[in-house]
């Protein structure tokens, strides 16, 4: 509560508290192709990321690693590059776009994931923080494809992308632990690995350049 006092007030932002306003908000999300296949990609990146990192803590506790929490606790210092990502992403995107932002984390989340498949853990470790980048700069992708794409109610928007991203959270704990249960890391890699390349394929079709509501120019 303290927190809450000391931020700013909200700038630009109306609520709407009719109901009708929110469904007429929600019918109109849910036509908008553009929106919906961001929220396909925000599914795909965290299933990537959390069938990663559930399925590689098994990894790493079992032979011929046998790293025991705390070990495997500083492998997962990787997420701080996050904090590198996020800001460098900004200007990125805003100069190529969320397509090519989104080509460029699936790539280097592929060559992460592929290089994970390596013995040594010092190739795992450098594996899995590409693969994280990655992740990381394609969710940036997708929070500024959802700006791109949508104009009005777009705190509804918002909040219809992070239900997607974090369904992708939970289905990946219940798949991925199956599929390493089944087969082992090598059974996981090409899961997640195809959540990405998919990622990237729905995001590439589905975004398009967003409409204006400019009008052309009357005919002579």
């Amino acid at each position: 509560m303290a927190l809450a006092r000391r931020l700013p007030p909200e700038q630009a932002f109306t609520p709407r508290r009719d109901p009708r306003a929110v469904l007429k908000g929600l019918r109109a999300h849910l036509r908008n192709p553009p929106l919906l296949a961001t929220c396909a990609v925000g599914y795909l990146i965290l299933f990537t990321l959390v069938g990663t990192f559930n399925s590689l803590t098994l990894r790493l506790a079992a032979p011929p690693y046998d790293l025991d929490a705390a070990q495997t606790g500083a492998v997962f210092a990787v997420y701080l590059l996050g904090v590198i990502i996020t800001p460098v992403a900004a200007p990125f995107l805003a100069a190529r776009g969320p397509r090519t932002g989104l080509l460029t984390a699936a790539a280097t989340s592929s060559a992460g994931l592929l290089l994970t498949l390596a013995a040594p853990l010092a190739l795992v470790i450098v594996g899995v923080a590409a693969a994280a980048c990655g992740v990381f700069l394609a969710q940036a992708a997708a929070l500024n494809a959802v700006q791109r794409h949508v104009t009005d109610a777009r705190s509804l928007a918002s909040g219809l992308y992070h239900l997607a991203y974090y369904a992708g959270a939970a289905a990946a704990s219940l798949v991925a632990g199956h599929a390493f249960e089944r087969g082992g890391w090598t059974a996981v890699t090409p899961l997640v690995l195809g959540s990405m390349l998919l990622a990237a394929l729905t995001g590439t079709l589905g975004w398009r350049a967003p409409r204006t509501n400019s009008c052309p120019p009357p005919t002579p």
